[in-house]
């Protein structure tokens, strides 16, 4: 069981000596902007101290409205000006900030059995609202609204029913990083000696239950516990450090053919079949059993190639018998190779999609081996430090683990790829300004220890428009911003071939681009309404393309006014469906299966030669989302 455990604890270390392995720059940048800010303070005047202001409000629950009392109440200032301060309402839920500086707030309260949340919160998560503080002046009637909590509970057990004790127990939810579904944490906790576990403090909302046989903090307890004490010898011996870093990184440890996987409730071993839990203020849902699953677990091993040649070591300190160890391929860092699942986002891997996989060693040779993989559909990615300064070697490689150990694997390090081009409008405009533009290469897949997988800082434009960077052998989408009102990126084209959804596939030397900005977009306007006719202020209105693509600048979105008009602007030629939500999370509308049960209440829309429609649209309201069970 070690074994397993013992790749969550090496999946942390790895990430850390990965940051460190991989810097992202010198911090010249950072620097300069310290600079500049403090020769900015050198040139300023000081501006004469503003008499204070108070901020005075009541804390109510948001089901029954009654008075809250001790609600815990923190004020954070907001850009310029203020400082962070805190209070506790009355037993009329009463509560008062006194001498607050001018300047714009946020406000948040929380209470054991409430949930925790910021003043004009919609939702939980939603858009919070700000507080402005003038000059001697009272702010008040402010109403800050907390939900009772939701929760969890239930026990965990083995095959033979008997409890598991230390069991890790998530509660998850989806979210959508970047438009793309994900099932993520949103809370944790570890049984106790009879199998049970408790997770309050949950919003309402529809979650997911996941549970794995040994928790994190079990695992780095024992590991961790035994290299602080120093046992055995440096670098040698079972008991060693170095066989505490193989623990560490799940090397050394015997593979069990079968063992318990992370199960989901009620039982399953895949997120797809686990039952949803649904909530409402105030509930509890108990009962919440999950009985661990076993399962076969696999190796994959192979060899890295490419390795980069290690430094020489200098000759006196050898002599002088001071060397620490031999250097790993690659140098201080050495090579740092992980399984990230297929399904995980771009946007935000995480530590948990690390874990799902598993880490890595590289020897001398490029040998490796993971152990203990549950079947799943991976990407193996490596990453190394080049021969020259701030250089980096990678790979991606697709691996599919099905019924059976994957041997004699090849994955090739390669170094970054000059990437050439020229940003110009389709019609010629001599009013844009080039070097004002941000070109982006967005990694279409998820990303490995270290992050940044990419383009490396910022991509300067030339004032003809042309550029020049350096992109790992990678996919990406490319993306253009800043451009004049009215513009849009229009085609990305290699060597004069239009790349479809403006995909970049960067797997051999040298690429030419031409980037082609248009101007003939057009503006969708209208109005949102209630079933009866009245005006629905802030929906939330989007524009979504009828054909699915992956660029994200043909997904729009913005928010009715107080009459429930609305304007989309900057949308290119093309056929789009329209949709006003009352509220929605961000993102969760650019999913075509979160949309899926809402298409006969959009609205289609045309933008063709720079013109776009007037619609009419009927808001998708809370109750509908929640009986379409996406709420």
């Amino acid at each position: 069981m070690k074994h397993r455990t013992a790749l969550v604890v090496g999946a942390s270390v790895s990430l850390f000596l990965a940051v460190a392995a991989f810097p992202q720059g010198q911090g010249g940048g950072g620097q300069g902007g310290v600079r500049g800010q403090q020769g900015q303070g050198q040139q300023q005047q000081a501006t004469p101290a503003q008499p204070p202001g108070s901020i005075t409000g009541q804390v109510v629950s948001s089901t029954t409205g009654e008075p809250l009392r001790k609600v815990s109440l923190s004020l954070r200032p907001q850009g310029r000006g203020g400082n962070p301060a805190a209070a506790t309402s009355d037993a009329s839920g009463n509560f008062k900030f006194n001498a607050v500086d001018v300047g714009t707030y946020t406000l948040t309260g929380e209470r054991p059995g409430y949930v925790r949340a910021a003043f004009g919160e919609d939702r939980v998560g939603g858009q919070a609202r700000t507080i402005e503080v003038t000059t001697a002046k009272s702010t008040g009637g402010i109403q800050l609204k907390l939900l009772p909590q939701s929760v969890i509970a239930g026990r965990v057990y083995d095959q033979d029913g008997d409890p598991i004790q230390n069991a890790q127990v998530q509660v998850m939810r989806y979210s959508y990083p970047g438009g793309k579904r994900q099932l993520g944490p949103v809370q944790q906790a570890t049984t106790n000696d009879l199998g049970e576990y408790r997770i309050p403090g949950l919003a309402p909302g529809r979650y997911y239950i996941s549970a794995t046989e040994r928790g994190l903090l079990g695992a780095a307890q024992d590991i961790i516990g035994n290299f602080a004490q120093g046992r055995g010898k440096q670098g040698g011996g079972p008991a060693g450090r170095g066989a505490i870093l193989d623990q560490l990184l799940g090397l050394g440890a015997e593979t069990n053919p079968e063992a318990y996987v992370t199960t989901y409730y009620p039982r399953s071993i895949e997120p797809n079949g686990a039952t949803p839990i649904d909530l409402v203020p105030g509930s509890e849902a108990r009962g919440i059993d999950i009985g661990l699953l076993k399962a076969r677990k696999y190796s994959v091993s192979g060899v890295v190639e490419g390795l980069p040649a290690a430094p020489a070591q200098p000759q006196q300190q050898q002599a002088n018998g001071k060397q620490k160890g031999k250097q790993g391929p690659g140098g201080p860092g050495g090579v740092q190779l992980t399984l990230i699942p297929r399904s995980s986002s771009p946007q935000q891997p995480g530590l948990a999609n690390v874990m799902a996989g598993g880490i890595a060693q590289v020897d001398a040779t490029g040998k490796f081996e993971f152990r203990g993989v549950q079947p799943g559909a991976y990407y193996l990615m490596a990453q190394a430090r080049g021969p020259q300064q701030q250089q980096r070697l990678s790979a991606r490689v697709p691996v599919d683990v099905t019924s059976s150990d994957l041997t004699r694997l090849n994955v090739r390090l390669t170094p970054p790829l000059d990437v050439a081009g020229r940003i110009a409008p389709e019609k010629a405009d001599s009013s844009i300004n080039f070097t004002s533009l941000r070109l982006n290469f967005a990694s279409a897949a998820p990303q490995g220890p270290g992050g940044g997988r990419g383009a490396q800082g910022r991509i300067d434009i030339a004032a003809d428009g042309k550029f020049t960077t350096q992109l790992d052998g990678d996919t990406y989408n490319v993306e253009v911003a800043g451009a004049p009102a009215g513009y849009y990126l229009k085609a990305v084209k290699l060597s004069g071939r239009d790349l479809p959804d403006n995909l970049l596939d960067v797997t051999f030397s040298g690429t030419v681009l031409d980037i082609v900005l248009a101007n003939d977009s057009g503006t969708i306007t209208g109005k949102v309404e209630r079933s009866n006719g009245d005006p629905v202020q802030n929906a939330r209105v989007t524009a979504v393309p009828v054909n699915p693509s992956s660029r994200r600048d043909l997904y729009k979105s913005a928010n009715s006014g107080n009459d429930g008009t609305f304007t989309i602007s900057t949308l290119p030629p093309g056929s789009y469906k329209i949709y006003a939500w009352e509220e929605v999370e961000a993102n969760a509308w650019m999913d075509a299966d979160f949309r899926r049960p809402f298409e006969s209440l959009g609205s289609n829309a045309t933008i063709k030669d720079g013109a776009g429609p007037n619609v009419t649209l009927k808001v998708i309201g809370r109750e509908q989302m929640i009986l379409a069970g996406v709420q």
